[in-house]
């Protein structure tokens, strides 16, 4: 799912999603307002642009997206992806990690 040159800044994105987003999610997971979907999703954006991370561009998009279409059902799904996220990711750094060991 990643690029091999993603791979390699896998653990840097992984404390940037947890440290500067995760938070901001957790504030915002249990009451979907609509506003601060939205600042959550330009967050994310601005994040991946920094990091020029085009799996996670993808996801700030799909969250923008929903949030301007006003998509609540979907909007919902793609926002609780979000720990998903960091947790596919925590999983491909154990996975590679383990085959540097072998």
């Amino acid at each position: 799912m990643f690029v091999q040159a993603d791979i390699k800044r896998l653990p840097e994105i992984k404390k940037i999603l947890t440290e500067r987003l995760l938070p901001e999610y957790n504030r915002i997971k249990g009451n979907l307002v609509l506003y601060k979907i939205e600042e959550f999703g330009n967050n994310v954006r601005q994040a991946a642009d920094e990091l020029n991370f085009k799996w996670l561009i993808n996801y700030a998009e799909k969250l923008q997206n929903e949030a301007e279409s006003i998509s609540i059902d979907e909007l919902e799904i793609t926002l609780h992806r979000f720990p998903q996220i960091i947790e596919y990711i925590s999983t491909t750094i154990n996975d590679t990690n383990e085959h540097k060991v072998q």
